[in-house]
């Protein structure tokens, strides 16, 4: 019987287990970062996870590359998790009239980006730097949004 919900075990399950019970886990990223924290929210393409620090990541699905549980976390995610909705775009539309400061990290790159997200297209996000520069990042690129504390 194991075996079988091993089987039927997905990420989106398994994801939604872990916002449910706020078990710490660790992330490891396709840039090769690592981030510590617990799960608050699942979205159809990305999660929120609440770093130690009180920050807030998000973090692209596509981006992560291993999830790391607790030696008392027995977990698989075989059960079906919820339609979700909402989408990296739509949290990014949600907080851009408060134009946070944010830290991205995109695919292919090991350098941050840090300023303010001052625009978002229907696949673009605008950053001015902290140097005064405009970043453009496609959403498609993202592989992490680094709220600071108290967000």
């Amino acid at each position: 019987m194991r075996r079988r919900s091993e089987e039927a075990g997905h990420l989106q399950g398994l994801l939604t287990d872990l916002a449910e019970r706020r078990d710490p886990i660790g992330v490891s990223l396709s840039s090769g970062d690592h981030r510590n924290g617990c799960v608050e929210v699942v979205g159809a393409d990305f999660i929120g996870l609440r770093l130690e620090d009180g920050g807030l990541s998000l973090l692209s699905l596509d981006s992560i590359a291993s999830l790391h549980l607790g030696t008392d976390t027995d977990l698989v995610g075989d059960r079906p998790a919820p339609r979700r909705d909402t989408d990296m775009h739509g949290v990014l539309d949600q907080i851009l009239s408060d134009q946070p400061h944010v830290t991205i990290v995109v695919t292919g790159s090991t350098v941050a980006q840090t300023g303010t997200l001052e625009r978002l297209g229907e696949d673009l996000v605008m950053l001015r730097s902290d140097d005064g520069s405009m970043v453009h990042v496609p959403l498609s690129a993202l592989v992490e949004v680094r709220l600071s504390p108290g967000r």
